[in-house]
């Protein structure tokens, strides 16, 4: 699922966003949300916790956040919050001069999760969770440095 914030987001805003975003249910596999947050200079301490209650929920059914088009404060934000830790569901992609980029590079790579994912669970049955934390394992160092398409 792809979903681009526009306008803006104050804290009754950022509060209204986090009641609209879809609810991960149980058995729904593992879904992967990408967020498009692209022109925004900053994200501050009110959608850092929405932001990370999601990121949470989604965690919760195996699923991952992808956060793209951030400006380079607003990766750094991301990079600091305590709350939104890149180590676990949690991706993020700063912004580059083609608009749409980051968010395709998001959805190729939330691609690449699921595959590795459905192909562990195809060869070793129930395993799935397994999977899961070994994908984790091979995208940690990226996300934890903060990967982005221009370091590429």
């Amino acid at each position: 699922t792809v979903l681009d914030m526009y306008g803006h987001l104050f804290d009754a805003g950022v509060r209204t966003v986090g009641r609209l975003l879809p609810l991960p249910e149980k058995g729904s596999g593992h879904p992967a949300v990408v967020l498009r947050l692209r022109g925004r200079a900053g994200l501050g301490a009110t959608l850092e916790e929405v932001l990370s209650r999601y990121a949470d929920k989604l965690a919760e059914v195996g699923g991952r956040l992808y956060l793209t088009g951030l400006s380079e404060q607003a990766h750094e934000e991301v990079i600091r919050m305590s709350k939104l830790s890149l180590i676990g569901p949690v991706r993020a992609y700063m912004v580059t001069p083609i608009i749409g980029e980051s968010t395709a590079e998001a959805q190729d790579d939330a691609k690449a999760w699921l595959v590795s994912i459905k192909a562990h669970e195809h060869r070793h049955g129930d395993e799935g969770e397994k999977a899961e934390d070994e994908a984790d394992s091979r995208t940690k160092n990226d996300a934890v440095q903060g990967k982005t398409e221009q370091d590429e």
